[in-house]
């Protein structure tokens, strides 16, 4: 199983080998991995549950922001087909949501509009909303050359199966609610008196 981790910039890559991988790769996009992690923690449940203990302990693993699964990778030009083919081997969702994210390669407009035209005609819902869904998470990585192509990676995941590190979440949603300064009062208007 591979996953795509997003780690902060203080610890970069040695987060990362603090698990001694079985093997990772820079997208040569900042502080976005390709990583592969050994046994006992290459599965959703066990992996989840490492970080959010080191992220209480504040270990070196508190630096990895996000981790998703990584069903694909694929040239850039192969990603609706490789889509079409990991949508027809599951069971059909209710409702889809598409992401792309293009980090810089101005590829990701076209390629959005082009995967919600595909999941329409396989007779999928389409969404944006919250609620439970199935998510194709599309990263373009200009920096990652493949055959002279852009490399794409692939994630099919539902909305509860991306490990966030949710005490940096937490933190920085403190830190928003108080520099947020609160509006003045208004005025209130004298009523002047009747002649």
């Amino acid at each position: 199983m591979k996953w795509l981790v997003l780690t902060g910039p203080n610890a970069g890559v040695r987060s990362i080998t603090a698990l001694q991988p079985v093997a990772y790769s820079y997208t040569g996009t900042p502080h976005w991995y390709i990583v592969e992690f050994p046994e006992p923690w290459n599965n959703y449940e066990r992996l989840r549950a490492l970080l959010e203990a080191s992220w209480l302990e504040g270990c070196w693993l508190c630096s990895i922001r996000i981790v998703k699964p990584v069903n694909a990778i694929v040239p850039l030009s192969q990603v609706e087909d490789a889509v079409r083919g990991i949508l027809s081997r599951i069971q059909k969702p209710r409702r889809v949501q598409v992401r792309v994210r293009g980090h810089g390669s101005g590829r990701g407009d076209g390629l959005y509009k082009r995967l919600r035209s595909m999941v329409a005609s396989m007779g999928l819902r389409s969404t944006g909303h919250s609620g439970s869904r199935l998510i194709i998470d599309v990263g373009i990585w200009p920096r990652w050359v493949t055959n002279g192509e852009y490399t794409a990676t692939i994630s099919l995941y539902n909305n509860n199966s991306v490990i966030v590190n949710w005490v940096r979440e937490m933190r920085r949603r403190r830190v928003k609610a108080k520099a947020k300064p609160k509006p003045e009062a208004k005025p209130v208007k004298q009523s002047e008196p009747l002649p």
